[in-house]
């Protein structure tokens, strides 16, 4: 342990035509030593509890290889979606009709900007929905709303106005953002 970093979600270990990344649900310690990469799957602390991780354990982990370079793979992605997993539910077709309306978001970009979150704000009945840079750039985004949606403002991570209004662009409905390398971005949805 005296050597690990701390990552979330994955560890790439790339070359210029290809690399392996490392996915996983909850195990966070990493290390590597030349071309060997370690995953740290239980530590034992005594300290400041000392049965702390006594116990049954579950994880998942997964070993991705991928051609090209990690910023040409869709290692975070694969990542995202690996944490994340689609859990597929049968409903009686009544229940399906009550849901009401079917929208989606479509978000555009280079492949460097990830849809994290959407959910409804803590505080209001707006939507928040939150992207973020993934690879160290400049991330250029398009995002579509399939909702009546009336305002989008930037806000914080707290859900704080930012005073920043994003507008759509006439032609084609779709807001534009430019997000700075690792920039998380926060919009507050007035849908009505």
């Amino acid at each position: 342990a005296k050597f690990e970093v701390c990552v979330h979600k994955f560890a790439d270990l790339s070359e210029f035509g290809y690399g392996v990344a490392i996915l996983n649900d909850s195990k966070y310690g990493f290390s590597t030593r030349a071309n060997v990469m370690s995953l740290t799957l239980l530590k034992a602390p005594k300290g400041p509890d000392e049965h702390c991780d006594i116990g049954t354990h579950r994880f998942r982990y997964a070993v991705y290889p991928h051609a090209g370079t990690f910023h040409e793979s869709r290692v975070v992605r694969e990542a995202h979606q690996f944490n994340v997993p689609l859990i597929a539910r049968t409903r009686p077709r009544a229940t399906l009709d009550a849901l009401g309306v079917k929208a989606n978001i479509q978000v555009r970009s280079r492949g460097n900007v990830i849809l994290d979150t959407v959910k409804r704000a803590e505080d209001s009945n707006h939507l928040i929905v939150r992207l973020y840079e993934a690879h160290g750039g400049q991330g250029r985004v398009q995002i579509r709303f399939h909702l009546p949606v009336t305002k989008v403002q930037r806000c914080n991570i707290l859900e704080e106005d930012g005073g920043v209004e994003v507008q759509a662009d006439a032609a084609t409905g779709h807001y534009p953002l430019v997000l700075r390398p690792f920039e998380v971005a926060s919009l507050k949805l007035t849908v009505g």
